[in-house]
């Protein structure tokens, strides 16, 4: 009984956590363009949401391009609407102003 061979350092099974990308949180494209407008906080900010979500936030930054003067403030809203979206009360769960404000993202 030596060390068990075959399997590299990091390979799956080994304890060791998956490679970024691998989960289902955060993006799982985003253009590179689009990557590079965003500051940290923003980047961070995608990769703590489900990456449904995330891609679709990345999607609507790049088809809004540079109409988008702040790309990191757009990112950091949309996620916060997210969050909230997220942590809603179900339909009738005693926070029924909320839903009658009539918010602008709800399409």
């Amino acid at each position: 009984g030596g060390l068990p061979l075959g399997r590299p350092p990091g390979a799956p099974g080994d304890g060791m956590p998956p490679p970024m990308g691998m989960g289902s949180m955060g993006p799982t494209r985003m253009n590179p363009d689009v990557r590079a407008r965003l500051d940290q906080g923003a980047i961070q900010a995608l990769g703590e949401l489900e990456s449904s979500e995330a891609d679709a936030i990345a999607m609507r930054l790049e088809q809004a391009g540079m109409a988008v003067r702040n790309p990191s403030a757009y990112v950091h809203r949309a996620v916060n609407n997210a969050r909230r979206r997220g942590a809603a009360p179900p339909a009738g769960g005693g926070m029924g102003a909320a839903a009658a404000t009539g918010s602008p993202d709800a399409n």
